[in-house]
């Protein structure tokens, strides 16, 4: 698969004192295959797209992609997506002098995924839930203005805000999920409708509804990509919004609940203290204390 493109350092405007070039923009309806001869982080801020992606063994894969969705390119790769014409992407291109520069950083779950060998990472991308992603948009806006207004200085604001939306998405094995075929693009449309309506508190029937399918079919459909059931997954986005409101606001345990679905904050407390072994006020004190929690 030849690409009918390839992209320099310098058609995304990459700067000797500068190892980052970023972009925000609406996608045409489809891009041709492509390459760089740097690594970019591509990072889905809204609409939907099918990513073609051929690794430099040859490894050819086919994503479905959602809002939230993060992945890499890396260098020689070859990628481009289709039926992506909602799409607005955030674009990060890493010059390799970055990555030997916060190399220091393999430490993080995220950090081989991104950067390490094909060869020997399994192909998953990382999605990050609607709190965590709002914050790391308002931090991508702003290194994206920096960037294109480029005042005095601001390779250095732009590194800093990309370094730090890198390490909270690199942080976290939670933010993992597998990858989705097109065929299958409705179990994502499923997380995309949990992750948009966070107060609303779906049966495993009305969310089988929303996408005309049988409860039987959705449930065994959902655990056959994603690998946990649609109740389960459901849970998890609840219970990190919990995380992100406890750590990012100082509302009531009732607000919080509310907020991420639960029906009282005594159930959302025992659910929360089951999965991490804390309650939310330890978490909330332990996130104060520890802000890079």
């Amino acid at each position: 698969m030849p690409p009918d493109r390839f992209f320099s350092e310098v058609d995304v405007k990459m700067v000797p004192e500068c190892s980052i070039a970023i972009e925000k923009a609406y996608q045409m309806e489809q891009v041709p295959v492509h390459q760089h001869e740097f690594t970019e982080i591509a990072f889905v801020a809204r609409g939907t797209a099918i990513h073609h992606h051929v690794t430099t063994s040859g490894t050819h894969h086919t994503d479905s992609l959602i809002p939230g969705d993060v992945f890499s390119i890396q260098k020689g790769e070859l990628h481009g997506y289709d039926a992506c014409g909602t799409m607005v992407l955030y674009n990060i291109s890493l010059r390799q002098d970055f990555l030997e520069q916060f190399r220091h950083l393999e430490v993080l779950p995220g950090w081989n995924l991104f950067f390490g060998n094909r060869t020997s990472t399994p192909r998953t991308i990382m999605h990050i839930p609607l709190g965590p992603r709002s914050q790391g948009m308002e931090h991508l806006d702003r290194a994206v203005s920096e960037f294109r207004m480029q005042p005095l200085a601001y390779e250095i604001v732009v590194t800093a805000l990309v370094v730090d939306f890198l390490v909270s998405v690199m942080r976290s094995s939670e933010f993992l999920r597998p990858s989705v075929k097109e065929k299958m693009a409705c179990i994502l449309d499923a997380i995309t409708i949990m992750e948009e309506n966070p107060t609303s508190r779906f049966s495993l029937k009305q969310l089988a509804q929303k996408l005309n399918m049988s409860t039987s079919s959705f449930s065994k459909k959902f655990r056959d990509q994603i690998g946990v059931s649609p109740m389960e997954y459901l849970l998890k986005i609840r219970l990190l919004q919990v995380q992100y409101l406890l750590a990012s606001s100082s509302k009531s345990m009732g607000e919080i609940a509310a907020e991420s679905g639960f029906c009282t904050s005594n159930y959302m407390i025992k659910l929360f203290r089951r999965a991490y072994g804390i309650t939310p006020a330890q978490y909330r004190k332990s996130a104060i204390l520890n802000p890079s929690k």
